[in-house]
């Protein structure tokens, strides 16, 4: 297999570019034509990252069938990365692939959403490397992580972190039960509505336990805490009823916060496993937190 796949990165290697790179990415990743030529170069680089991998698979038949051949483990396999580096700009998009669901209704909504980010990121650099008064460095790096996949729970988590004068950090998850073959969002965890205060409060507690412990190295923007005047009016008060979570290997709820969004901006993106004795009394059974 090892020799396999080194025969055919070799033929790839070899092939030549194609003329017409800049129209291919756009029918690939169904963007309009772009009306502006002036940043020919650097969008020159960015089309042979983004069909790197595409090119390969869609017009090598032996590195195609080569890589139908490689097993897939679980659900979920790497399916395009393309990277950029320039001068000042700098790029990493992954996009996950869901295969081998059941559900291929399923399969489809999450594929199609994952593609959709990946083109708002793609998208988004691109206007950015095309931007003559851009100045400075930029970078977007944009990943995933299968914390969970067996046959109770597929979870998903990917990362985003865009860097400019300082970065901001973010996660989404997708938590999917195969066998039942949809898709769980918080709220169907619960009983009615009052996890929200439930779950609040217990957040609220362990902020104030992690500022004591750590003598107040760790920081977050919660009533009791010492914050600046500023930041007063940004006190937590509670999550969202569809805030962003998982569920750990443990069968535990865990919430996550965006960057800022509780905390300063040192502390990144941060998350807050729940014990599942605080929420015992809310939750509809013990299917999925135990």
């Amino acid at each position: 297999m090892n020799f396999k796949l080194k025969r055919e990165r070799m033929k790839y290697k070899n092939q030549p570019i194609p003329n017409d790179l800049r129209k291919m990415v756009d029918e690939q990743l169904g963007l309009k034509k772009r009306k502006s030529r002036m940043p020919l170069i650097a969008s020159s680089i960015v089309a042979a990252a983004v069909l790197m991998f595409m090119v390969a698979i869609n017009t090598n038949t032996a590195m195609a069938k080569t890589m139908a051949d490689l097993p897939v483990i679980g659900h979920v396999f790497k399916a395009l990365t393309f990277n950029v580096t320039d001068e000042n700009m700098e790029a990493s998009i992954t996009t996950p692939k869901v295969t081998k669901m059941e559900s291929k209704k399923l399969e489809s909504e999450l594929n199609k959403q994952y593609e959709a980010d990946s083109k708002v990121l793609y998208k988004g650099f691109e206007k950015r490397m095309n931007e003559q008064s851009a100045k400075g460095h930029y970078s977007v790096h944009a990943d995933y992580k299968v914390l969970q996949d067996n046959k109770d729970l597929l979870v998903i988590e990917r990362s985003i972190l865009e860097t400019e004068a300082s970065g901001y950090q973010r996660y989404k998850y997708d938590v999917v039960d195969p066998k039942a073959k949809k898709l769980i969002k918080l709220p169907m965890l619960f009983k009615d509505q009052n996890y929200v205060s439930v779950i609040s409060k217990e957040i609220k507690k362990q902020m104030l336990q992690e500022m004591k412990a750590t003598k107040n190295k760790k920081m977050y923007f919660v009533l009791g805490a010492n914050l600046p005047d500023e930041k007063i009016g940004t006190h937590f008060k509670k999550i969202a009823p569809k805030q962003q979570f998982y569920i750990n290997k443990k069968n535990q709820l865990v919430i996550s916060f965006n960057e800022y969004e509780v905390a300063p901006g040192y502390m990144g993106a941060v998350k807050f496993t729940i014990p599942t004795k605080v929420i015992k009394k809310e939750l509809v059974s013990n299917k999925y937190v135990k």
